[in-house]
């Protein structure tokens, strides 16, 4: 099996005026159109009563893929329909020769429901909205979520987050045009006991598309809602499931105070051989993680993959570091390994490099230059009794001058 290495974490950062400089983001929708990356974003404002808080979309336009322009008005907002009149959110997008169609979801607060509907138009700027995407349904309620792929013996696939049981779970659709009708399928996978996904799945981005193997970053979480990235591998048709992963993606930081535990896959940008998957941490911060394929560990044969490059504790003491201060770190750094029962010296301020052995392996700290400025990178080699998973390198960048800024 091929397996994706974990090169660099980033947050997406946005230049943005008010009214949208004082909201909250979240559900990135990023893809790359002539040379120009765009991006869409679910915003939503502060209030206490949280029936008060109405989602938005914004657009914006960048040329790296991590700082965005906003616009200073919304894509489009709620209303005038009752079908999103209280919100609209976690937008997707897919082109039809001309058109745009923008999958989001409708909010209505009076029923407490929502559910997935489409806007379609020559540009973003002349969207017409559509209403309702899925035909009525009393076993899949509350859709939304969309992922709209183009399915190798042609026609399109819609995968959707829905509520049956007290969970979500992940629901499959088809049509030969994205104006529909969609016809339900079979649900492609469903939740596993004793996993990091054993109540709840949401989609995510699909990578490969077209190919033999196409890759989904789906979203999974425990019955406390505690959300995690992993990856799931379907055949050409996006209908049969051939490999699935044991272990999350990607983990969250411990959230502070009153933040969530999730991270969210929202979509994905695949560069050559890399693939940037943005998602969203605690509902309100904007990700890109980077990976390629390991090609050191896997058959030429296969096109997409992946592993886990460091264990769900090192990852957390990582992003609990970014938070303090550089002249703080080398003691938060000893107690946060001593916790975890690694012994790592701390001295990534004095710019020594640092490795130490532990359970059979060891584990490498060293400074390096990202984008010429100072970072770190995290080397993880198990040994035989090693209770580490990761194999390879793990390498989150922290330059100087984004210390206490990641999150």
């Amino acid at each position: 099996m091929s397996g994706f290495e974990v090169t660099e974490i980033i947050p997406v950062t946005l230049e943005r005026e008010a009214p949208l400089a004082d909201m909250y983001v979240l559900s990135p929708y990023v893809w790359r159109e002539e040379g120009t990356y765009h991006l869409l974003v679910r915003a939503v404002n502060h209030a206490d009563d949280p029936r008060r808080k109405v989602a938005r979309i914004y657009h914006g336009r960048g040329d790296d893929g991590a700082r965005f322009v906003m616009d200073r008005e919304p894509v489009f907002a709620p209303g005038p329909g009752a079908e999103d009149r209280d919100g609209c959110e976690d937008p997707s997008v897919a082109r039809q020769g001309d058109d745009y169609h923008v999958f989001y979801t409708g909010w209505n607060q009076e029923m407490e429901t929502g559910q997935l509907l489409v806007a379609a138009g020559s540009d973003l700027a002349h969207l017409v909205k559509r209403g309702p995407v899925l035909p009525p349904s009393t076993h899949y309620q509350s859709a939304k979520e969309a992922e709209i792929v183009p399915a190798a013996a042609g026609g399109w696939r819609l995968f959707f987050e829905y509520a049956a049981d007290d969970r979500s779970q992940i629901g499959l659709a088809s049509s030969r045009t994205l104006d529909g009708p969609w016809t339900y399928d079979t649900p492609p996978f469903s939740a596993r006991t004793d996993h990091f996904d054993a109540w709840h799945l949401s989609t995510g981005p699909v990578v490969g598309q077209g190919s033999e193997r196409p890759i989904m970053f789906y979203n999974g979480a425990t019955r406390d809602t505690k959300w995690r990235i992993g990856w799931v591998a379907f055949d050409a048709t996006l209908q049969t499931v051939v490999d699935r992963c044991e272990q999350p993606v990607i983990v969250p930081p411990p959230p502070d105070g009153d933040a969530t535990d999730i991270a969210f896959a929202a979509s994905a940008v695949e560069q050559d051989e890399k693939i940037w998957l943005y998602y969203s941490l605690s509902d309100a911060t904007l990700m890109r993680g980077r990976s390629g394929v390991d090609k050191r560990r896997a058959p030429a044969a296969d096109a997409y993959g992946s592993r886990v490059l460091a264990d769900a504790g090192l990852q957390r003491v990582l992003w609990r570091l970014t938070r303090r201060p550089l002249d703080h770190r080398p003691r938060l750094l000893h107690d946060l390994f001593k916790r975890q029962r690694a012994a790592l010296y701390p001295c990534l301020c004095e710019g020594v490099n640092a490795q130490r052995r532990t359970q059979g392996g060891h584990i490498t700290l060293e400074t390096s230059l990202v984008d010429g400025r100072e970072g770190v990178t995290v080397r993880v080699t198990p040994g035989r009794d090693s209770a580490v998973e990761a194999r390879g390198l793990f390498r989150l960048p922290l330059p100087i001058d984004q210390i206490g800024h990641v999150l």
